[in-house]
């Protein structure tokens, strides 16, 4: 089974969670979550641990990630996005973190403009599964 890591950063800053995907230790993918606030539905990330990603489609998200096992909470997705508010509760997927709206608030950019950037690189490394394990970790240093 194919495995990704979402190693994110947790920064004395609680507004964001930015995070990096990597396949085989290599980053291929910038994330943007909300901060831990005990895994309540629409206002935190989702805990760490291991979790199986499941293909999902929707008329808002067709073509996606559906993160599964997330202890209480459903319809927790990989998926494109900008701004902390698209998050939900969800894993926005982009090329960089920017502050494309100067708000002062990092957000995600190149999510989905272009077929080699952020999201779409996602969905490449994924092409013809059915499902993958996703393994989420933290980490207090901005390390690969």
């Amino acid at each position: 089974m194919k495995i990704i890591t979402l190693r994110r950063f947790v920064p004395e800053n609680t507004i964001i969670t930015p995070g990096v995907l990597l396949e085989d230790k290599m980053p291929f993918a910038v994330t943007l979550e909300l901060p831990w606030k005990n895994n309540a539905n629409f206002i935190s990330c989702i805990a760490t641990g291991e979790k199986i990603c499941k293909r999902y489609s929707s008329a808002k998200y067709p073509d996606t990630w559906q993160i599964t096992g997330c202890d209480g909470r459903d319809l927790v997705l990989l998926h494109w996005g900008n701004f902390l508010k698209d998050t939900h509760g969800c894993v926005l997927v982009g090329e960089k973190f920017s502050d494309i709206n100067n708000d002062g608030i990092m957000d995600i950019a190149e999510s989905k403009n272009l077929l080699n950037e952020g999201f779409h690189e996602l969905m490449k490394r994924t092409e013809g599964l059915d499902e993958f394990k996703l393994i989420i970790e933290q980490s207090y240093e901005w390390i690969i």
